[in-house]
């Protein structure tokens, strides 16, 4: 397993707005400790990545388009799940995101990767390529 680190990224604070996208606009799917399981682990999907973000958190926003974009680019063959780390803290301890954006890669239902920090659209699109 490699770790990415690259350009900005956020450290843990708290904010209770709430501007995630409406389910009909969103190609990815939003995830909780109640749904990882079936979601993640037990995907149809061979591959599967999950961005743990926050809405306070400006580089998770800055690659939010670019994780909607290669959603539907590669529906049917990747699945990408968001976890909101405020509202899931159980599933940002598990996986150690306290700095974020941290985005996992499951393969099979088992993690192989993460980038943590931002990255561009095309590094996400080659690391999904290479992958796959």
């Amino acid at each position: 397993m490699s770790v990415v680190v690259v350009g900005p990224g956020c450290t843990a604070q708290t904010d209770s707005s709430n501007s995630t996208p409406s389910a009909e606009e969103s190609r990815t799917v939003q995830v909780s400790e109640n749904t990882f399981a079936s979601e993640v682990e037990r995907a149809t999907e061979p591959l599967v990545l999950v961005d743990f973000w926050a809405t306070w958190c400006g580089p998770c926003k800055m690659i939010a388009p670019f994780l909607e974009n290669l959603a539907g680019e590669y529906a049917g063959r990747v699945k990408i799940c968001k976890v909101d780390v405020d509202r899931n803290e159980g599933l940002a301890r598990r996986f150690s995101a306290s700095s974020i954006p941290l985005v996992i890669c499951f393969k099979n239902g088992v993690q192989i990767d993460k980038i943590l920090g931002a990255r561009p659209e095309s590094a996400y699109r080659q690391w999904i390529e290479e992958n796959l």
